[in-house]
């Protein structure tokens, strides 16, 4: 591929001089967008095996392999979907029609990719990964199905057509991808009746540990659904024989299921429940069942990420950012993981955070793409403040609020007495000298605190803080060669440890992702003269 999608049209470098003097001149962006490019119909040397393992062969054109890494170098339907997402970004944004070619073709090569696998495994669409020539992988006791993976790759797809149809395609580009006739195995048909079929099943999780009902899958499975009976009425699959009704009803039924993980009484979502083993026998959960896993799934699904039409349906919002329990959500992963990594001893603003509590995968490390989707929560809860006021003070907020404040104010609330901090009361605190905490005491009413512009313009910029330090603490390990690796080490007396691939492609998307969402708040914040 010849060219970047950047507005000085730069050649695709051909060596690591090339690339850093382009990071030098572009910064953090375009580094990463190049590196996330280079496993898109990979060109460069497939990766040895290590001794004993077999090789594996050259990838086929729409090919997206994980990393460059021999254990990576396969195509995860669910990665690769994430990675296109954002690609199909790039083709949004482009003024230019050559690079919008350049785009377009990187889609076109995925579709031909997913059509060729699409039914080559005994789990059908919901196959995990694939060998980068479009084959079945070879590792029998792989955690499959994972029934998240067609249904993000069907509200992928739905997405680009619904961009299709803005810019006047014709009718035959969508049939394409979604045809009535079910042999045809159009991918989206084919993905969202797999869906409707399976949204009330178990299956195995985005981490491909577990086999539960999972958060995070069947808010993809509503999503799907919910887009699928808008997209099936457009493609007129209507009527007594169509489908559109059928999904309309699925999703009905899907988004029971979802609410069902809501714990009002722990204030937090629950990640997953029934949990079985291999053997069908009862796995007892962790007490917390706390995992990034449920931030991650409302960051791609909620009506910023572009794969929720918007068209007045009250649940085109349903899956959103101002949602007490995710507030709630986030504040215990935060603090879990603050006090589980010794590298955040000194942290406040941006907390190096992992999959889960006592993740035992390679140690249990934190994630650059748990770390940047932290980020972007906060600067997406900055824009729906910005929007519409501050979420309620009460029983599921309370303690998101006063760990804001308290990242905020840094070291100088450590002095202060936090235990005294209650939901109905802040008497015994000396708040008068820092605003920080002044900001709380206006909260301290649910019914005239949360009105108060002071109080919103100062949680505004708090959360904004955060969303910028996290940027920063996430790109303070983008490796020379403008990759970002998986993990980083926990152990702060080993923070430059190398603990998993360096270049991992969700990574650089979720990098990406948090760097344009923090950008767009900037400027907004700037016309804002409140700001």
């Amino acid at each position: 591929m010849a060219r970047l999608a950047d507005a000085q049209n730069i050649e695709m470098p051909t060596s690591v001089e090339e690339l850093r003097n382009l990071r030098e001149k572009l910064g953090r962006k375009a580094t990463t967008m190049i590196r996330m490019m280079r496993n898109v119909s990979p060109q460069y040397p497939v990766p040895s095996p290590p001794r004993g393992q077999p090789s594996l062969p050259a990838a086929i054109k729409g090919a997206i392999v994980a990393g460059s890494e021999y254990e990576y170098f396969y195509v995860w339907t669910r990665d690769s979907a994430i990675i296109m997402n954002k690609f199909i970004d790039f083709y949004e944004k482009e003024t230019d029609p050559a690079m919008k070619k350049v785009w377009s073709d990187i889609y076109w090569d995925w579709v031909g990719f997913n059509k060729i696998v699409l039914n080559i495994s005994p789990f059908g669409p919901a196959a995990a990964k694939f060998l980068a020539n479009g084959t079945k992988h070879n590792h029998p006791f792989w955690g499959e199905p994972q029934d998240d993976g067609p249904a993000l790759r069907a509200l992928v797809n739905m997405r680009m057509m619904r961009i299709f149809i803005r810019e006047g395609c014709d009718r035959s580009v969508l049939e394409r991808l979604y045809n009535k006739d079910l042999t045809s195995l159009s991918l989206i048909k084919t993905d969202l009746e797999y869906t409707t079929h399976h949204y009330f099943m178990k299956s195995y999780d985005i981490w491909e540990e577990k086999f539960a009902h999972h958060y995070a899958t069947k808010v993809f499975q509503w999503a799907a659904l919910h887009e699928g009976a808008k997209f099936a009425q457009v493609m007129g699959d209507v009527g007594i024989d169509g489908a559109a009704e059928v999904y309309r009803t699925s999703a009905i039924e899907a988004k029971k299921w979802v609410l069902s993980f809501r714990d009002e009484k722990n204030h937090f979502i629950r990640a997953y429940r029934d949990w079985v083993g291999r053997d069908g026998q009862p796995i007892k959960e962790n007490e917390a069942v706390l995992d990034v896993a449920v931030l991650l799934a409302h960051l791609i699904v909620n009506p910023y990420g572009g794969l929720i039409s918007q068209t007045g349906d009250p649940d085109d919002n349903f899956i959103g950012i101002k949602d007490d329990l995710l507030l709630g959500t986030v504040q215990k992963l935060e603090s879990t993981f603050k006090a589980e990594y010794s590298i955040n001893q000194d942290k406040h603003l941006a907390i190096a955070t992992g999959r889960y509590p006592k993740d035992h995968y390679r140690g249990g490390n934190p994630w650059l793409l748990s770390m940047a989707g932290v980020g972007e929560f906060y600067v997406l809860l900055a824009e729906e403040w910005l929007k519409s006021g501050l979420n309620p003070f009460n029983e599921h907020t309370t303690e998101f609020y006063r760990d804001l404040a308290y990242a905020a104010a840094g070291d100088r609330w450590i002095q202060m007495t936090k235990k005294n901090l209650k939901y109905s009361n802040f008497e015994g605190i000396q708040r008068q000298s820092y605003p920080y905490l002044k900001s709380l005491d206006v909260l301290g009413s649910a019914d005239e605190g949360a009105k108060s512009e002071l109080a919103t313009k100062r949680f505004i910029r708090f959360a904004a803080r955060k969303g910028h330090a996290y940027e920063d603490e996430v790109y303070l390990h983008q490796n020379s060669d403008g990759s970002l690796p998986e993990q980083i080490s926990r152990d702060i007396k080993a923070p430059d440890a190398k603990i998993t691939i360096q270049d991992l492609g969700w990574s650089c998307a979720a990098g990406l992702r948090l760097i344009d969402e923090r950008a767009k708040l900037a400027s907004r914040l700037r016309m804002n003269r409140r700001f």
